[in-house]
């Protein structure tokens, strides 16, 4: 029964992801030189001896069940999942049914062993203890392999709660670095998100959740050696996972939702990925919407297409049963990038489209928009730029913006960020959710800006051409950093009013080049706050953060970020402002692979 077990356990479910990943070749010879040791101790014992002589011929099959003993333990001894016992992490694959076949080699052991010690070399008189000898090491064997299964289920789920605090506010201002968090062993910092109570570590196999005032873990919900992907509702009171296990039945897709406040489990079901549910697993890594991209308060946004053309679906968390579709105009682009020109609220969905009346539905989400979606005909310009919200409860239209566009058609315009989430590197343009800003075709930085509420447009063409890519934009307002040429090269943080008059300006202390695309800031209420590479950086250095009050009687105060060093490439520096701190951190969620260690700080 071990040796039925180890064989055929790892043929349906996979190995256990630890070990020296031993060549098909050494285990087919393992298998192969058990199984003929195996058969020659089965005849051996079941060997024909006459009568009246089997008491004098009755001997031990001593040598050939200590080879077989020897040669079974050496396999599970390399096989060992050495993670059930908690001397090193899960690796990917790592899940309870690939620990069976581990767990049919130690039966097998067993097994011989018992036939070492007490096995006799003539055919039994009778079937009575034979047969119970089989049942004993069948009951046996399953029993082993039961409790190994649930010993490994438990091993690779750690899951912690805790009670929910008071909510705190987002800083005015920071004055020093107040803590710094180093991830566990083996854990990847991909990111950081802000919810309602604080703040959640996504580390690739799931969150942990900090106390933005001390920096100390309150809970946290892992699943070890699988990869977990991880999102916030808009609302930051619902933590969402999705993570696709493998075995004997296919993928199965789970959708999990945590209170952001205590860790509890509030929902968990299987998710439905519909007709291209392989795609769909992979499609966040070419720039799609992965399948919890797009977040309302309580329902998940997809990009479909049905029978009559593209099409918004709504699927509800807790129970991923789908809620509404709205049908997206066949003559309006659907490019590759949905990312970054749908956006989602707690009560609506935004989608920025450039229409034009020579387009027509594509058949599939292409990855090239030129060639996939516009069939080539790259010629194609003028036509409309069309920003239309849809109500995240019914799917109802709310309100529709037309604007001429004046170049050519596609990609469609980028939708401002949220500022605690997915946003460009590149392009950090953001805002608090009250409105909604695109830029606007041309050599020209200008913007077109919406309130989100209504769809009233609140200007229609706000130059921002001396101050980059780089803005924040509120109701009323928008934050700018530009480059003073006339202060040698100073940074300056501004605040400007919709139409582009000045309201406050604060000069920073940030050194001089500056690379805008490698630094990160955000906008207080009482100060600015930039994170950027320190001026020994070129001879490894890591970064600063320069703290500019709008009071201009306040000098710029500096704190130094020891231990963070940039990573390879364009730097992916974050500063966000969650409940209680501004936390800063390397922004690395598009990564294949993740940086391990990275540490994440905490400014107060």
């Amino acid at each position: 029964m071990g040796a039925l077990v180890g064989l055929v356990s790892p043929l349906l479910f996979g190995d256990s992801g630890e070990g020296p990943d031993l060549l098909p070749i050494i285990r087919v010879f393992f298998w192969a030189l058990a199984g003929l040791l195996g058969w020659l101790t089965l005849l051996q014992l079941f060997e024909r001896v006459p009568e009246e002589h089997q008491n004098a011929a009755s001997r031990r099959p001593v040598l050939l069940c200590w080879v077989l003993v020897g040669v079974t333990a050496l396999m599970a001894l390399v096989e060992t999942p050495r993670w059930l016992f908690g001397l090193t992490t899960p690796g990917p694959g790592s899940t309870p049914w690939s620990v069976v076949g581990w767990t049919g080699l130690v039966a097998m052991t067993g097994g011989a062993t018992i036939m070492a010690v007490c096995g006799r070399n003539h055919r039994p008189r009778s079937l009575g203890m034979p047969l119970t000898g089989l049942a004993c090491g069948t009951a046996t064997a399953l029993l082993l392999a039961t409790g190994v299964w649930a010993a490994a289920a438990d091993a690779l789920v750690s899951h912690t709660t805790a009670t929910a605090a008071e909510a705190r506010p987002v800083p005015t201002t920071v004055e020093r670095v107040a803590w710094r968090w180093h991830p566990p062993h083996g854990a990847r910092t991909h990111r950081v998100l802000a919810t309602a109570a604080g703040a959640v570590v996504d580390v690739g196999d799931g969150v942990i959740a900090l106390d933005t005032v001390t920096g100390k873990e309150t809970w946290h919900y892992r699943r070890l050696g699988s990869e977990v992907t991880a999102n916030v509702t808009p609302d930051g009171r619902t933590v969402v996972l999705f993570f696709t296990v493998y075995d004997h039945r296919g993928y199965r897709d789970t959708l999990l939702t945590l209170d952001a406040a205590t860790g509890q489990v509030r929902s968990s079901t299987p998710m439905n990925l519909g007709r291209d549910a392989e795609q769909r697993r992979r499609i966040s890594r070419i720039g799609g919407i992965a399948p919890i991209d797009l977040l309302t308060k309580d329902a998940r946004i997809l990009l479909d297409h049905g029978d009559d053309g593209w099409q918004l679906t709504a699927r509800a968390l807790d129970t991923d049963a789908q809620r509404w579709t709205a049908p997206l105009d066949p003559h309006c682009l659907v490019d590759r990038r949905p990312r970054t020109w749908i956006r989602a609220f707690p009560d609506a969905v935004v989608v920025s489209q450039d229409c034009h009346d020579e387009l027509g539905a594509p058949t599939r989400l292409a990855t090239d928009w030129e060639d996939g979606v516009l069939g080539g005909r790259t010629e194609l310009r003028g036509g409309t730029s069309r920003l239309t919200a849809f109500d995240a409860a019914t799917g109802q239209e709310l309100w529709r913006t037309e604007y001429p566009g004046e170049g050519p058609v596609g990609p469609n315009p980028e939708i401002s960020y949220h500022h605690t989430g997915y946003r460009s590197h590149l392009h950090p343009v953001t805002s608090d959710g009250s409105v909604v800003a695109v830029e606007k075709w041309g050599s020209d930085i200008r913007y077109l800006v919406v309130d989100r509420a209504t769809g009233e447009i609140l200007v229609d063409d706000l130059d921002l051409t001396e101050h980059g890519h780089s803005a924040h934009f509120t109701a009323d307002t928008v934050s700018v950093v530009r480059i003073d040429t006339e202060d040698g090269g100073r940074l300056v943080h501004e605040r400007r009013s919709l139409d582009g008059q000045l309201v406050q300006s604060a000069a920073s202390g940030a050194p001089y080049p500056h690379v805008l695309a490698g630094t990160s800031w955000v906008d207080l209420a009482d100060a600015a706050v930039m994170v950027h590479l320190s001026k020994d950086a070129a001879t490894g250095g890591g970064y600063d953060v320069d703290v500019t009050a709008w009071d201009s009687k306040t000098e710029p105060l500096t704190l130094e970020l020891e231990g963070m060093l940039p990573a390879t490439g364009i730097s992916q520096v974050r500063v966000l402002p969650v409940p209680g701190a501004l936390v800063v951190f390397e922004d690395i969620a598009d990564s294949l692979t993740g940086e391990r260690e990275r540490p994440i700080f905490g400014l107060r």
